[in-house]
């Protein structure tokens, strides 16, 4: 049998908890371990080796979820840590990925893609949202455009027609769901294709594809007005 993987929680809402231990039910693979509103407990827990990924919120009594996070990679830096936000900021985001956390995720996510990133992050791969996601993306290509970096030669990357189309897609900031309906795949192709062309690129989240995209030429990055 497959090993489990410890989840802890960590949020000052009680309905939230509940609601992500509902969600995380479905994942075989996965079980709650710790529960709590202390984002002290849960350093305290991935330092006992108690806690296999920590699943964070950002706003909290004691200590906020980034510095958390900063402790917890100092501590044990194989365990992941996503932070699981209501608060769409680039400021979040940005910290969160500084102090270590494999993942930035807002709470609108659908249960299936929380435990999809859960899995991700636990093999050591990176997972953003698709709305700061893109937004990153805009500010590193208007940085780029600033400094006047010469134009790049477009090139395939050794993408097939078909990989190119759902490169495409990703720098559009879409998801799984909305790359499958708008190439008429199913979501197990398009979750197929990424592996594909992540391996192909030799990066490991769906940012580093748009952003080698970008700089190759493949696809033109987004204006900003």
């Amino acid at each position: 049998m497959a090993d489990i993987l410890r989840l802890a929680l960590v949020d000052d809402d009680l309905m939230v908890r509940s609601a992500l231990a509902h969600y995380l039910a479905a994942a075989p693979d996965m079980e709650i371990v710790l529960s709590t509103e202390d984002a002290r407990q849960a350093v305290a827990a991935v330092e006992a080796g108690e806690v296999d990924l920590v699943i964070m919120d950002v706003h909290m009594p004691g200590i906020d979820g980034i510095e958390a996070t900063a402790q917890i990679k100092s501590a044990a830096p194989d365990v992941p840590v996503l932070v699981l936000t209501t608060f769409d900021e680039d400021a979040h985001m940005l910290g969160a990925l500084a102090a270590g956390a494999s993942g930035f995720l807002l709470k609108d996510i659908e249960p299936q893609a929380l435990i999809d990133s859960i899995r991700v992050a636990h093999r050591g791969g990176r997972v953003v949202a698709p709305t700061p996601t893109q937004r990153l993306v805009d500010r590193l290509m208007t940085a780029y455009e600033v400094e006047n970096a010469p134009a790049a030669v477009p090139t395939d990357l050794g993408l097939t027609e078909r990989e190119v189309s759902v490169v495409q897609e990703v720098c559009r900031a879409s998801s799984n769901r909305q790359i499958a309906r708008t190439l008429h795949l199913s979501e197990a192709t398009v979750k197929s294709y990424l592996s594909t062309i992540m391996e192909k690129l030799g990066v490991d989240s769906r940012l580093a594809v748009a952003l080698r995209a970008f700089e190759s030429g493949l696809v033109e990055p987004p204006r900003t007005t």
